[in-house]
């Protein structure tokens, strides 16, 4: 980073004293080391100014665009956002100002399972959970196969929401049936949701070989807060046996229905958008099939939109082996306004018999994934192509992804989920502890082993997992999550989970069980002999303390010894003012101090509100990947400069100014005192 000085008082000493070897006059130039944050609400990044060049040492830095400047370089309990940095020297002249972006790149060591819900079964068959979806906080489960006063397999859905009772408690606000249901109709086995829409597919019509439907429901219709029908979707060329709602999905104003049965089992996706045909309407807008479709390809057996794309499974298709699948990318405007035309069609580098590539499909951003459940003896597989990969507008393919504890029969991408840098898996019949059938589901982020390796970062499984749960039906929205398990008691459950770094990453809002983060070593320097841990409630009321969970806490030197602990039962939770943490409100602390025998080190561990009682410890999760910076701590009496105030020359500076004055002429002077007032500086 570099930029020219600016300053008129330089520019006039230099053609002044040009020979004079006191003072540098070449231009501040300087860099700057980022740390991003770990996870997307945590205080943990940081901006490291080095290799400053030019102006007069010593030097004082600024990450709020000059506001204030300190003496240390380094900035640490930094937020994500852009920051402006800036460099002054000693004689008050300016580097130029430049961005330094602090970001959420980091991947998230485990996932916290904290809800497990189930709806109250019907008469015969359940499977509650084999469809999910996820937005925001709100949540959409189908249960095609259950019993309503509709008949036997009418089915149902059911919307959950985060607060529903509590806190994070993601409580059943509505059970959803069809209008004019009818037996073995099965509703339910597919859903989508954004924002306050849901969409339901119901992929017989009052028969088993009925075209099928689909339903638009949206909160607040029909009452506050209730999830009332808006719009019936049919095919407009409907024909029994098409299974129109098979798989649907939405993003914004539009909704896209899949029949992968329509002429000829060769399959097509219908697309509809919000207002056309009039004010709340759902219009149909038109009708796709592949360019290359054939009978008994299936398109249209999975879908997924997202902004101006979607991709299409076809996971019969035959172009590349016998039922060996394929996918297709569509976008929006693609051949005119609105036409969600075909961009390109996509199989595995490697197809086989059978793989059954395109079962399931996920797209976000740049990135499409496509599942092949039946690949390698039923192992599985998760393809991602990314766009622009090979050319401009090109989708090409990055690399294929199979889970670190891959069998045969794992089924591994019978579902597949994206959500920005993070991927989720499921593998519905991976024998998990050599449990039959339990099922698992893995997690990817795509700069995990590097960048755009999509490494796996965990694998989830269900606290009660059992026998034949198959566990794996996925879905991800940002940093929450939700699986299915239709084969779990109850007639199935779903299980919601939250990314987390440390059981603590959210510990106002959540709890984690036993077991999961029951343990966090927290290490720290040889300047630290104390440390406090924090519970911040979003309400800035205090949080629930962990309760019957046992926690412990451990203080370790730069060494590694242990030097101090804790259990859970030891914290005291009082309030503790934490806004020059740059956390407002309050949050509830507790302090662990260190044995006397450390009393040559810092003890104040209270803090006055000075930045230099500011300082930070990475927290250890299980596996022993750096989580969260835990805050209130001392490591130094180090003077920290706030602000700047004006500058007061040395001695032999003086000297140089008054030398400079009298050889220079009255204008000049009146050009020198403007400037040197606009730089905050005295003369």
């Amino acid at each position: 980073m570099s930029c020219t000085n600016s300053s008129i008082f330089k520019q006039i000493l230099l053609l002044v004293f040009i020979a004079l070897p006191l003072i540098s006059f070449s231009r501040i130039t300087f860099n700057t080391v980022i740390t991003d944050v770990t996870c997307p609400d945590d205080s943990d990044g940081q901006i490291e100014f080095t290799g400053v060049v030019g102006g007069v040492d010593p030097y004082l830095f600024s990450i709020d665009g000059g506001v204030t400047f300190t003496a240390n370089p380094v900035f640490t309990g930094l937020k994500a956002k852009n920051y402006i940095v800036q460099v002054m020297d000693a004689i008050g002249d300016f580097s130029c100002q430049e961005s330094a972006l602090v970001e959420w790149t980091s991947t998230l060591p485990q996932m916290l399972e904290y809800q497990i819900q189930s709806a109250t079964p019907g008469a015969g068959f359940n499977a509650f959970g084999e469809t999910v979806a996820i937005d925001g906080d709100y949540a959409v489960v189908g249960n095609s196969t259950i019993t309503t006063t509709d008949g036997i397999q009418a089915g149902a859905a059911y919307i959950f929401y985060r607060n529903e009772g509590g806190p994070n408690n993601w409580g059943q606000v509505k059970m959803l049936t069809a209008q004019n249901g009818f037996q073995l109709d099965r509703f339910g086995v597919s859903v989508g949701i954004s924002g306050n829409t849901v969409v339901v597919g119901n992929w017989h019509f009052q028969s088993s070989i009925g075209p099928g439907r689909a339903f638009v429901f949206e909160k607040d219709q029909g009452g506050t807060d209730n999830w009332g029908l808006v719009k019936e979707l049919n095919a407009s060329d409907a024909t029994d046996g098409d299974q129109f709602g098979f798989a649907v999905d939405i993003s914004g104003e539009f909704v896209v229905v899949g029949a992968k049965e329509n002429d000829n089992n060769q399959g097509a996706v219908y697309f509809y958008q919000r207002d056309l045909g009039g004010a709340g309407n759902w219009g149909e807008l038109i009708k796709v099939q592949a360019s290359d479709g054939d009978s008994f390809d299936r398109f249209g057996g999975a879908v997924d939109i997202n902004g101006d794309f979607a991709v299409i499974g076809a996971f019969n298709d035959e172009d590349a082996a016998s039922q060996a699948g394929s996918a297709y990318i569509l976008f929006k405007d693609q051949g005119g306004i609105n036409n969600w035309g075909e961009v390109t069609k996509v199989v595995a580098f490697d197809a086989g018999s059978a793989d059954f590539f395109g079962t399931s499909v996920a797209l976000s951003g740049d990135y499409v994934v496509v599942g092949a459940y039946n690949d390698n003896g039923s192992t599985g597989s998760a393809y991602i192509y990314e766009k622009d990969l090979g050319g401009q507008d090109n989708w090409g393919f990055l690399v294929k992804k199979t889970a670190s504890d891959a069998a045969g029969n794992d089924w591994f991408g019978w579902r597949v989920a994206l959500s920005g840098d993070n991927l989720l898996v499921g593998a519905i019949r991976e024998d998990f502890t050599g449990v039959n059938n339990t099922g698992s589901a893995y997690l990817f982020n795509r700069n995990e082993g590097g960048v755009n390796a999509w490494g796996e970062v965990a694998k989830i499984n269900a606290s009660d997992f059992a026998a034949n749960n198959n566990f794996g039906i996925v879905d991800i929205n940002g940093v929450d999550a939700i699986v299915g398990a239709l084969g779990a008691p109850n007639g199935g459950q779903a299980y919601f989970f939250e990314f987390a770094c440390c059981p603590f990453a959210d510990a106002g809002d959540i709890v984690p069980p036993g077991g999961l983060g029951a343990q966090i070593d927290l290490f720290a320097g040889d300047d630290i002999d104390a440390f406090s841990v924090s519970y911040a409630a979003a309400d800035e009321t205090e949080p629930t303390p962990p309760g019957d969970y046992d926690y412990t806490f451990l203080l370790f030197n730069s060494g590694g010894t242990l030097i101090a602990s804790a259990t859970t039962g030891d914290f005291d939770f009082s309030p503790l003012p934490v806004d020059y943490y740059g956390v407002y409100g309050i949050s509830y602390a507790t302090a662990l101090n260190a044995p006397t025998t450390l009393n040559d080190y810092l003890t104040n561990i209270t803090g006055d509100g000075d930045l230099n009682d500011l300082a930070q410890i990475l927290a250890d999760d299980q596996a022993g990947d750096p989580c969260l910076d835990i805050e209130g701590l001392t490591v130094g009496n180090e003077q920290v400069v706030v602000g700047v105030g004006a500058i007061v020359p040395t001695l032999g500076e003086w000297g140089l100014i008054i030398l400079c004055l009298l050889l220079l002429n009255i204008g000049t002077i009146a050009v020198l005192r403007r400037q040197a007032l606009l730089n905050g500086t005295s003369v």
